[in-house]
């Protein structure tokens, strides 16, 4: 019996050992901007206006990233709107494309389309998302909120837990950003 007690400490301890350090329950923090290969860069300020870019919207495309950028605006310090006309100034130009356009297990992607600076910051983006893909109106409000968090500068989240937000990659319905990732934007604008 003791030596069954002892093998089990020691086992448990060669386990633990041998573990990558991100499997254990430790703090990590994460990267924020500046367009590094996981996170998007920063807006040119805390006013994050979009428009409906070259697709024909419907109202389940309209409503999802509407109700995202709502929430921006709800739970940090950006300001956000309506959509309006597209022009350069434009902070996110809204488009709706196939898999055949942005690949078969691309779900949405956010670029920078002008103005990206040697600080990061980035002007205007374009934010498109797979109508093939996002088939519910949790896909797209999910992606959708997602994309923008990275057109603000946030980076993917690491680890699926219990405060798990939008910025996990993959197909979740997490619509909504921790308090960390919130904490970056607000801290940033």
């Amino acid at each position: 019996m003791k030596t069954t007690k002892i093998c089990v400490i020691a086992c448990v301890a060669l386990v633990a050992s041998a573990l990558p350090s991100q499997n254990l329950m430790t703090a990590r923090a994460d990267v924020f901007g500046p367009y590094s290969a996981d996170s998007g860069p920063f807006a040119d300020n805390y006013i994050h206006t979009w428009c409906e870019g070259l697709a024909n919207y419907i109202p389940i495309w309209r409503d999802s990233m509407q109700d995202a950028m709502d929430y921006l605006d709800a739970q940090t310090v950006m300001t956000t709107g309506s959509p309006q006309t597209c022009n350069n100034s434009t902070d996110i130009w809204y488009d709706v494309y196939g898999s055949d356009v942005l690949g078969y297990y691309v779900r949405g992607l956010s670029v920078c389309r002008i103005d990206l600076t040697s600080e990061g910051v980035c002007g205007s983006a374009v934010l498109a998302m797979n109508r093939d893909l996002l088939t519910t109106y949790m896909d797209r409000r999910k992606t959708s909120c997602h994309e923008i968090g990275h057109t603000v500068g946030l980076a993917h989240s690491s680890q699926l837990t219990s405060t798990s937000d939008c910025m996990i990659s993959g197909n979740y319905t997490f619509t909504f950003l921790n308090s960390h990732h919130k904490d970056h934007i607000n801290s940033r604008y």
